[in-house]
């Protein structure tokens, strides 16, 4: 996971200043705000969003808060409208911190999955299930 160097720090406050905004529209009952300045926010983080985890993360839950907040609440099992501020609060803390959040919905539902190599899945969209290379020692 990529460390965040100092000159990002000013770009994390931002991150953090946005979801402790939504945390206060969300607390006042305006929901529609949440998730406003998602993309400005996004473009400035995008050179650290697939190089660092916490990033991501905390981009992904924002992102969804903002999506089920537009979808009365569905979509996110074991998420309440009311337990909203509190995952935002222990994402806040793990961007503060550099480190991912240890809350088991934060990570069920928002951490990065990893990802099958391409040629693994380009395998399986054709049903191969060998190499595509011949070995030298076969003949033909």
């Amino acid at each position: 996971m990529m460390s965040i160097e100092s000159d990002s720090e000013e770009v994390l406050q931002l991150l953090i200043a946005a979801i402790e905004k939504d945390i206060r529209a969300h607390e006042s009952g305006d929901y529609e705000d949440i998730s406003v300045g998602y993309d400005d926010v996004l473009g400035e983080l995008l050179p650290f969003h697939d190089k660092n985890d916490v990033v991501a993360t905390a981009l992904e839950f924002w992102d969804c808060w903002g999506d089920a907040s537009r979808h009365e609440w569905r979509h996110y099992e074991g998420i309440g409208r009311d337990d909203w501020p509190a995952l935002a609060r222990s994402i806040i803390e793990s961007i503060r911190v550099n480190r991912m959040p240890d809350n088991q919905l934060i990570i069920e539902h928002f951490a990065p999955r990893p990802r099958t190599p391409w040629l693994e899945r380009l395998r399986s969209f054709f049903g191969v299930s060998q190499p595509f290379y011949v070995s030298p020692d076969v003949k033909r």
